[in-house]
């Protein structure tokens, strides 16, 4: 007991000077955006180097998943390629136009690249959940661009270091994505309720609207981060708002954020415009 005392009275102003710190700076990040930004970006390549090195090993164990996953992509973009030799130019044209059309009706697909990442950190089981990617400015990732995966979307870059970058993933109830149904077109906005990682809510739809159970709900195409026609997920059930003539969907949502290891984030080349407009 008494070396615990003589520990507190040799450096007892020294503890409380980082006790006082610590607060300060909690406060500053807390109520500051632009020191949150600067933070986040410091904190995630320190913490990214640390995940990446924890994920190497990690990785090994899911080989055989991926494997599974990218043969059947390539299988796929095979018979899609084989099918569209085999047309003549003209079927060729007809059915590159009709692709286009079930994409969203859009022309802006040619103006998205994609930049393939690596998950090496994140969780599902906060309010407000982040994941950390192994790409950062120096790969071209910016903020405000989109993630997605394989089976749809995946969420939004907050911020980026020189190679790491945070997400937003739809798991975050600050989370919200223009998208919408697939039968009706009718958009709406896909908030999480930190309930279910399996399930978010479709907000925002018209009362007269009638959903068909098991339809696909996509990105609306709406905002300059996702292209529209991006899987989102698909109606589960469906709940009318009386009092603001809204209905609400519970939405089965089509990534599996539990297994979900390899993104791919989207480089719009009109953005920078679009947000000086």
């Amino acid at each position: 007991m008494e070396n615990l005392l003589l520990f507190f009275k040799r450096f007892g102003l020294f503890i409380q000077f980082l006790v006082l710190e610590t607060v300060a700076i909690v406060l500053l990040v807390s109520f500051n955006g632009y020191q949150r930004s600067v933070f986040m970006s410091s904190a995630g390549f320190i913490t990214g180097s640390m995940y990446e090195g924890v994920d190497a090993i990690g990785g090994y164990f899911h080989l055989r998943e991926i494997n599974d996953q990218l043969s059947a992509e390539n299988v796929a973009l095979k018979n899609e390629l084989a099918y569209l030799k085999s047309l003549t130019p003209a079927n060729q044209a007809t059915a590159l136009d009709s692709l286009c059309k079930q994409q969203g009706d859009t022309t802006h697909w040619l103006h998205y690249q994609y930049i393939s990442a690596q998950i090496i950190q994140h969780s599902i089981n906060k309010a407000q959940n982040y994941m950390t990617i192994n790409k950062g400015w120096a790969d071209g990732i910016a903020s405000d661009m989109g993630v997605v995966s394989p089976q749809g979307v995946v969420g939004i870059v907050k911020s980026v270091s020189k190679h790491y970058a945070v997400v937003m993933p739809v798991l975050n109830v600050q989370s919200r994505i223009s998208c919408r149904l697939d039968s009706t077109r009718n958009a709406g906005s896909l908030v999480w309720d930190a309930v279910d990682y399996r399930y978010a809510t479709m907000q925002e739809v018209p009362g007269h609207v009638v959903p068909i159970k098991g339809e696909t709900i996509s990105t609306s195409g709406f905002s300059a981060i996702f292209p529209s026609g991006i899987p989102v997920g698909e109606v589960h059930d469906i709940e009318l708002n009386t009092e603001k003539q809204f209905i609400e969907i519970q939405v089965k949502l089509a990534v599996d954020f539990a297994k979900i290891d390899q993104v791919q984030v989207i480089q719009f080349a009109g953005y920078n415009e679009i947000q000086t407009l």
